[in-house]
């Protein structure tokens, strides 16, 4: 980090993290507050536990595998 930044904790944990104060430039210029980050895998629904029957957790797993040749 650049030493501009400002402190936050989680509330429950206590847990304190440091957020920078900068936009965050894409490698064609755009800012990520404009454009936001597009994910590489999209899995549609809401959370399902155990995780193990995800939709979001087995897209991932299936992606990796691909990736990976698997």
């Amino acid at each position: 980090m650049d030493g501009r930044g400002s402190y936050a904790a989680l509330p429950n944990s206590g847990y304190l993290f440091k957020l920078q104060l900068t936009f965050g430039l894409k490698y064609d210029g755009s800012v990520d507050d404009e454009v936001k980050i597009i994910p590489d895998v999209f899995a549609p629904g809401p959370p399902v536990l155990p995780l193990t029957d995800d939709p979001a957790v087995q897209a991932v797993l299936k992606a990796d595998a691909e990736r990976l040749g698997k």
